[in-house]
């Protein structure tokens, strides 16, 4: 006698209609083609909301790309993180960081202008200054990257914008 719950499912597979292409039958089992995973292809997972992930690590030997130590969210007491971004790669393997920061009530255009050109005064032997619509921007060059870094009023409140781009393999 045959049982009840081998009968039903084949009645339901032989119930079902046949897909709409049904691909010809062939002498070789099918292969699904999967592409073999590089070593400088690795995911990144990151959760929502939480901290970007790291900056890559370049291959060529002693090469690694490590933020400055400037370039952090606490560099103002009381700074809020509006932004923060990596650029991809470009052909020579460098890229560009950038975040803007809204600084705390009261905190004038001098003031972030100071502490922005002190913190990159280590690493940055000359900065060029320039005004335009109450903004201050200030350009630079360190030894492997270039700096840009903004104070000015954004939606009424002050903002300092925080830049750098690789220009050369840090050793």
């Amino acid at each position: 006698m045959v049982r009840l719950t081998v009968v039903v499912p084949l009645l339901l597979l032989c119930a079902c209609p046949p897909p709409a292409s049904t691909p010809a039958p062939t002498d070789k089992p099918a292969v699904a083609a999967t592409p073999e995973p590089s070593d400088k292809e690795q995911p990144t997972f990151v959760a929502r909301g939480s901290e970007p992930p790291p900056p890559p690590v370049d291959d060529r030997a002693g090469a690694n790309f490590r933020d400055p130590s400037w370039y952090r969210k606490n560099l103002f007491p009381e700074a809020t993180l509006v932004k923060e971004g990596r650029s991809p790669r470009d052909e020579a393997g460098f890229f560009a960081s950038q975040m803007t920061l809204q600084l705390a009530d009261g905190t004038t255009r001098d003031e972030c202008e100071k502490t922005v050109s002190d913190a990159v005064a280590r690493d940055v032997v000359r900065l060029d200054r320039s005004e335009k619509d109450d903004r201050v921007t200030l350009t630079g060059d360190a030894q492997h990257y270039a700096v840009t870094l903004i104070c000015g009023e954004a939606k009424g409140k002050m903002t300092v914008y925080l830049s750098y781009r690789w220009t050369s393999t840090p050793g």
